[in-house]
């Protein structure tokens, strides 16, 4: 069973969400596209705290491909630092920037915490199924549209707690309707999606 939040979590979780809306903030002072997703997209878009809070181990956006130089000139710039193996394993496809660790142990200065970096995939999201996202980054100011941000839930082959309790969330608060509008569902969209893969569906 998971463990009720301490004070000193939930500063941390609004820690994150302040730094993905900078980080955000900045990149569109550049003309630069990031759109936030994963729980912390749930996380933004949850006004009923007790539903939603939850451990978040990172920052997860999504850019478009087009504007890679950008995303790293715009992350340099922020004091971060390219993962390069991240971007090679994956052809270009996603990017994680990380920012320098101090530690005592000489040997383990750029040791790679779980919560100090931010995963940045490009044009689609690619897991179990992909979900293309290139067209849609614009209707939301911060977040994929809460229509991809449930996509990107429910693809997942072998679903988990986290993802349960942000799907939870989601719908538990979440408006449904019929086209792509901030902070509704849009069913058929999703129907749509689902209706073209069948593994998804």
């Amino acid at each position: 069973m998971e463990t009720q939040p301490t004070p000193g979590m939930l500063v941390a979780r609004r820690e994150m969400v302040d730094e993905a809306r900078r980080i955000i903030d900045e990149a569109r002072s550049r003309g630069v596209v990031l759109r936030l997703f994963g729980g912390l997209a749930v996380r933004t878009h949850c006004e009923l705290a007790y539903l939603c809070e939850r451990d978040y181990s990172d920052i997860d956006l999504v850019g478009l491909r087009r504007q890679a130089k950008q995303i790293y000139a715009l992350f340099e710039a922020l004091g971060f630092k390219d993962n390069i193996h991240v971007s090679q394993a994956t052809t270009g496809r996603q990017l994680q920037f990380y920012k320098r660790c101090d530690h005592p142990d000489a040997e383990r200065h750029y040791f790679l915490h779980p919560d100090d970096h931010v995963d940045v995939f490009l044009d689609t999201f690619r897991m179990d199924h992909v979900v293309p996202l290139a067209e849609r980054l614009e209707i939301e100011d911060y977040t994929i549209s809460l229509s991809d941000v449930l996509l990107t839930k429910l693809q997942a082959a072998q679903i988990d707690d986290k993802d349960e309790r942000d799907v939870v969330s989601l719908l538990g608060q979440a408006p449904l309707g019929e086209s792509d509008a901030r902070g509704v569902v849009n069913v058929a969209y999703v129907a749509r999606l689902c209706a073209g893969e069948w593994g998804l569906y």
